[in-house]
């Protein structure tokens, strides 16, 4: 889909909408900056939205690497400032002032800084696919 928005708030608000526009009952967005996303991420956060509105994967730097959504709560990016320590916080907040019944996901790590990187590395909770370990222990 193309992305619509001046803020990165506005184009993930814009995804959503436009997904739901287009006729999904469920959709999940992941973060492009989380090389360890495998196919049971996406499974459980799809699975959740059988008894919860959303589904949401905190990392430890105080943002998201997964939500699921089974309707279109784009005012969940309302004030947030995407990209800092507060995302989660603020989408949180968001959520419990529209009502929506949120089950979190596992933590999990998203890549922002060469210290996330090796984390990646270094937490044996993290799978990383073999290329993506190969291509990030040759240069870390």
């Amino acid at each position: 889909m193309p992305q619509a928005g001046a803020s990165f708030a506005e184009r993930c608000a814009h995804s959503v909408a436009d997904a739901f526009g287009r006729g999904y009952s469920r959709i999940v967005q992941i973060g492009t900056d989380t090389p360890q996303i495998e196919a049971r991420h996406l499974e459980a956060a799809i699975a959740l939205l059988s008894d919860h509105d959303m589904g949401f994967g905190p990392t430890r730097d105080g943002g998201y690497y997964i939500l699921s959504l089974n309707r279109p709560a784009v005012a969940l990016y309302d004030g947030v400032q995407m990209g800092g320590q507060g995302v989660f916080a603020g989408m949180m907040a968001n959520a419990e002032r529209l009502g929506l019944k949120v089950q979190l996901l596992e933590e999990s790590i998203d890549a922002d800084t060469h210290r996330d990187l090796l984390a990646l590395l270094e937490d044996p909770r993290q799978t990383l696919g073999y290329h993506t370990r190969h291509f990030l222990e040759g240069r870390l």
